[in-house]
């Protein structure tokens, strides 16, 4: 059982009834890297890091404590979109997990020194997302495809520069801007009635909001309408395995057709006997691996191939790409791999129901993205009543291979990728 509260302040409860005795309480701001500006990006991601680093009642190492002596599990993160902190633990616990949290989000220090420490450990991060293939060739697509001033063109860690200039001034505006009741919901998993729990978030959070006095009004983000430069983005980088990552345009969030597109992404590079996988590592050896994703909000849709190979097959994989999705094209997905799709789901939903807090998770990050609180089981009705060929129409009308960028990081190589892909 699933329900959402509002409360006075338009802080929002998203209640999940849980069948075991097991508390999960997610605090979410819709606020990420999307927030941010050229004087301070990476800083949404910094704040979550330095939310953890004392308040004024438990230092870092007594938050620890108190969450692994009750056997808890506890993390963040941060997105473009989103920052998150969780903690899920027994039942019996579960009021020390709201004051841990309430108090972290209302009562955080922003030590100098902490904040200082903290510095070497994200810059640490950002030089092994920097070292790391994979993350630069995505980096390297959103820089070169997005003019300067959109968000969406940076990293969510930031840059070395804007992390070393970070202070307690910066990162307490940050948070009095964007960390406004109407901006944050509170997701909580438990076997507790759906009473008591409106009632404890009251206490904890809400009546909290309720005493504050905020110094900037909640600043709201402007929609930008997106249109990327499609091209060719080359990094030459001494990596053994090289990266590359084909990007065509694709449907945004929240469309009709969103089942669909997830059908036509696990049957091209969903798993080892995807289309994608068979073709390019196992028919060929092009690849040490190959997968498909997307990238969507409600303003743009992409959908990416991260291929890893090395530099001596980088044009005959991106070929190889290419071949399958003509095929795919001209051929359409079969009712065994559309039944194949169907089963996986079946299978992630009995997983997902027995865990409440990948359920919660679940539930609370696809709210937060499109104000539609999800029911699992009726998801999985819709999935079973995919007709085969709807998929394989909108394979045909919607798949457009004429936009296409092409990002490589990895030892030099000669070829163009984007010619080899037109010209395959």
């Amino acid at each position: 059982m699933i329900k959402k509260y509002i409360y006075n302040t338009k802080l929002e409860l998203i209640y999940e009834k849980s069948r075991v005795p097991m508390d999960t309480i997610v605090v979410v701001c819709k606020t990420g890297s999307m927030s941010e500006n050229d004087n301070n990006r990476g800083i949404a991601h910094f704040l979550e890091h330095t939310t953890f680093k004392g308040t004024e009642k438990r230092t870092y190492l007594d938050i620890s404590k108190e969450i692994d002596e009750t056997g808890a599990h506890s993390n963040a993160f941060t997105s473009r979109d989103m920052t998150a902190f969780y903690i899920s633990g027994l039942e019996k616990y579960g009021e020390k997990y709201l004051d841990i949290l309430s108090d972290m989000l209302f009562n955080s220090k922003f030590d100098k020194e902490e904040i200082e420490k903290e510095k070497g450990v994200v810059l640490e991060e950002a030089r092994a997302d920097f070292d790391n293939a994979d993350e630069l060739a995505e980096m390297l697509f959103f820089k070169n495809s997005l003019p300067k001033e959109d968000p969406l063109a940076h990293p969510i860690i930031g840059y070395e520069d804007t992390i070393l200039k970070y202070n307690r001034e910066m990162l307490i505006e940050f948070k009095e801007k964007f960390y406004h009741p109407e901006n944050m919901i509170i997701g909580f998993s438990t076997n507790r009635s759906f009473d008591e729990a409106k009632n404890l978030i009251d206490i904890y959070f809400n009546k909290i909001f309720e005493k504050k006095i905020y110094k900037y009004d909640f600043y709201k983000n402007k929609i930008i309408k997106r249109k990327f430069k499609y091209g060719y983005n080359y990094l030459n980088k001494d990596f053994e395995q090289s990266a590359i990552l084909i990007a065509i345009p694709w449907i945004p969030q929240d469309n009709k057709n969103e089942t669909i597109c997830r059908v036509v992404e696990y049957v091209l590079g969903g798993g080892s006997s995807s289309k994608l996988f068979v073709n390019v590592r196992e028919k060929n050896g092009l690849a040490y691996d190959i997968g498909v994703f997307p990238s969507v909000s409600k303003n743009y849709g992409l959908l990416f191939v991260l291929i890893d190979t090395v530099n001596s097959k980088a044009a005959k994989a991106v070929k190889c790409v290419k071949e399958t999705f003509v095929d795919l094209i001209n051929t359409g997905i079969t009712q065994k791999e559309l039944d194949s799709y169907i089963n996986q789901n079946e299978f992630a939903q009995i997983k997902v129901e027995l865990d409440p807090y990948s359920k919660l998770m679940f539930i609370v990050r696809k709210y937060a993205r499109t104000g539609k609180i999800v029911n699992i089981k009726n998801s999985m009705k819709k999935i079973r009543s995919i007709k085969l060929d709807d998929v394989n129409n909108f394979i045909r009308n919607k798949i457009d291979l004429k936009k296409v960028s092409i990002t490589y990081v990895g030892r030099e190589i000669k070829e163009n990728l984007v010619e080899v892909f037109k010209n395959s």
